[in-house]
């Protein structure tokens, strides 16, 4: 039974953990079904202790859980559900997560933030699940110098713009620009990219 006490990490509903040697500079992944919790208590009231930069990364890392698993498109036969799950967590994400910010006692604010980690965990780790990608990879190199979820954050807005010149990428991308309301067409990937940044 886990029990989360932050809005980030999906590790409450996730086959993952992490183990972090901060002196030797090293950060490594354990992926095992066996670790896959078989229930979750999910209080948001238990996130409101969390410090304003905390708060943050770990909102960045839902964001970036949902976001890569989404525009996975290798992955994308047989998961509209999971894709529809990502989106719903992305529109809570860029709506909720600046007020949990800066109003940490914001019930709403955190209860949002909370069910977007869920959402955001059962996109990259549910029964079936599509893989993250880059962005997350970078956590591992920078994992003596910058929190995961701002590094995962740090460089999404860098893939989007990359990848965003696939075609179907391209068509992924236009339920995102709605929800940022940014321009569509060629240039989708450069909006959207921009319009995070913004956000940041």
């Amino acid at each position: 039974i886990c029990i989360p006490t932050t809005s980030g990490t999906s590790s409450e509903i996730t086959r993952y953990s992490n183990v972090t040697l901060p002196e030797k500079g090293i950060k490594k992944l354990i992926s095992d079904i066996a670790i896959h919790p078989h229930y979750a208590i999910v209080d948001p009231t238990l996130t409101k202790s969390c410090l304003k930069d905390l708060t943050l990364t770990v909102g960045l890392d839902t964001m970036t859980h949902s976001m890569e698993g989404y525009l996975n498109r290798v992955q994308d036969e047989g998961n509209e559900d999971i894709n529809k799950k990502a989106l719903m967590s992305l529109e809570l994400v860029f709506r909720w997560l600046e007020v949990a910010v800066k109003e940490p006692e914001n019930y709403t604010a955190r209860k949002m933030m909370s069910i977007a980690c869920l959402l955001g965990g059962t996109v990259i780790g549910g029964k079936r699940f599509k893989g993250t990608a880059g962005p997350h990879m970078n956590s591992f190199s920078w994992a003596d110098t910058i929190a995961h979820g701002k590094a995962t954050g740090i460089m999404m807005p860098y893939y989007i713009a990359y990848y965003g010149k696939n075609p179907v990428v391209m068509k992924k991308l236009e339920p995102i620009a709605d929800i940022l309301e940014v321009k569509k067409g060629e240039n989708i990937g450069i909006n959207v990219a921009k319009s995070m940044l913004d956000w940041y």
